[in-house]
């Protein structure tokens, strides 16, 4: 039961309302960004809450039971907040998300929770953009134990790895793009690394419309310095722009100890039995 103040209660009681629902936004990179299906613009708990136009919501719904309890938002690209640019970067992604209520006409009698939760991944079109509201109850839904794995469970750098990606020895390099666009492929011609050598690592755009912006790279070739990417840049990638790259880790065993001489901090099981192994008859 969600707590609200009684000066709320007692209005949500009378004969006529006057409620907006109001939404309030963190995106990741800690922008918060209020939006309220009234009219016209207001000031809430310090946030300023911009009228959009064309923004829509599905039905809330909520239960008993543990069933994850999404809705859905909708709408047009109409908001200088809401831009085609941060979308593609990425800067709406799984945000926090807070979906309320409150008398438009007296903000003194407080809020009224409806949901709160994270955005799941944001899609477009060439008129808007579709949003899914997932609510607390996913992450019931989130597997918070590790299972046996053949392929190491650490991401290459965090603390449980302890590779040491920047700094000596480091695995970071820099560098400048020679070849941009605006696809899958960039390249840096004065790459001296071996054949794929980057592949599975990250690269960070440092300068241009792309900065701040990073990408996993899917393959990498010596000649050439030709870099592949997993998805592109949003913004078309120009030469001279500049850039940070560190190398890629297949989660294999003969990798970690031939590349990174780290096999004591491996977190998988390589030598494992295989299923069929295990499933075998004696004779």
């Amino acid at each position: 039961m969600n707590s609200i103040s009684a000066a709320l209660q007692t209005h949500y009681s009378g004969d006529a309302v006057t409620l907006a629902r109001c939404l309030r936004l963190q995106r990741v990179d800690n922008t918060v960004l209020g939006f309220t299906s009234l009219d016209h613009d207001f000031v809430f708990g310090g946030v300023t809450y911009a009228a959009v136009r064309g923004i829509t919501g599905s039905d809330v719904t909520s239960g008993l039971s543990l069933e994850v309890d999404n809705s859905e938002a909708s709408g047009m690209l109409n908001s200088d907040n809401i831009t085609e640019a941060d979308l593609n970067a990425g800067l709406w992604d799984y945000c926090a998300f807070r979906l309320f209520e409150v008398n438009y006409r007296d903000l003194t009698m407080s809020d009224r929770k409806v949901r709160a939760g994270n955005l799941g991944q944001v899609s477009k079109d060439r008129s808007g953009f579709t949003a899914e509201l997932v609510g607390l109850l996913q992450r019931y839904q989130t597997i918070i134990i590790e299972l046996s794995s053949v392929g190491c469970r650490a991401s290459l750098g965090d603390t449980r790895c302890t590779v040491v990606l920047a700094g000596s020895p480091g695995y970071t390099v820099t560098g400048s793009i020679t070849t941009g666009g605006s696809g899958f492929t960039v390249a840096d011609s004065g790459r001296g690394e071996v054949d794929e050598y980057f592949t599975y690592g990250v690269i960070t755009m440092t300068s241009g419309l792309n900065a701040g912006i990073r990408r996993e790279v899917k393959s990498f070739t010596n000649t050439g310095g030709v870099i592949g990417l997993q998805m592109p840049f949003p913004y078309a990638v120009a030469a001279a722009n500049t850039y940070s790259m560190h190398a890629g880790c297949d989660k294999a065993k003969r990798t970690c100890i031939d590349k990174f001489n780290n096999v004591v901090n491996m977190r998988a099981e390589p030598d494992l039995q295989g299923r069929d192994r295990l499933m075998q008859v004696g004779r």
